[in-house]
């Protein structure tokens, strides 16, 4: 994931230069962010219990673990828009 924030941050340059796709970008940036807050908020339980390498929803409750499907389809929304624009562009 941080590869992929930092592609964003070096192409930026590149897709604010078109004004109608600005919109899409920031869109994309917002879900994308969004995303990333939502899935640490969704693995605070693992991370007090001390399990930071865990991959999965199998050890969150409930709530959490519908937080963390909602924070990985943030994230891929994101994706989608963002190979959208290198579709256009």
């Amino acid at each position: 994931m941080v590869a992929v924030f930092t592609i964003l941050v070096v192409n930026a340059g590149q897709i604010l230069r078109w004004r109608p796709l600005v919109g899409i970008y920031l869109v994309a940036l917002g879900f994308a962010v969004v995303g990333i807050v939502l899935l640490a908020l969704a693995k605070l339980p693992l991370y007090r219990q001390r399990r930071f390498f865990s991959f999965g929803s199998r050890f969150l409750d409930s709530p959490h673990r519908r937080l963390y499907r909602l924070a990985y389809g943030m994230v891929a929304a994101s994706i989608v828009l963002l190979l959208l624009l290198i579709l256009i562009s």
